[in-house]
């Protein structure tokens, strides 16, 4: 006889791992991109010093790296939580950057191209 229960207990831990692992990823993701942003892109663009960022994204990233195991002391709540700073990061700061990081690969200086005006 098949055990139904069983199934749907193993489906659900391998989701809620997938899920939690999508989590780890968007972090390192989003510590990587504030590591090798330059520090003054995050000033001028008016968003939090790249040592905040780095910071929340480091601890996002610990804290779902501890979600990752089932019995570990964070959990799914705690990974969900974590997503916030990740999320935040990529909707709001990265575009904001992302000028910065174009301009640092050699398109020169005098190339603004269609960078959105300072407020200043």
């Amino acid at each position: 006889m098949i055990n139904v229960a069983g199934i749907i207990n193993i489906i659900q831990m391998w989701l809620v791992f997938a899920l939690v692992a999508v989590v780890v990823g968007m972090s390192a993701f989003s510590l990587i991109h504030a590591l090798t942003t330059p520090a003054q892109a995050f000033t001028s663009e008016g968003k939090r010093t790249r040592n905040f960022w780095v910071l929340l994204n480091l601890l996002a990233l610990v804290i779902s790296f501890l979600a990752l195991t089932p019995t570990g002391p964070v959990g799914l709540f705690g990974a969900l939580m974590a997503l916030i700073i990740p999320g935040v990061y990529l909707a709001d700061v990265r575009p904001a950057v992302a000028y910065w990081r174009r301009r640092g690969r050699g398109s020169g200086s005098g190339s603004g191209g269609n960078r959105p005006p300072t407020p200043w």
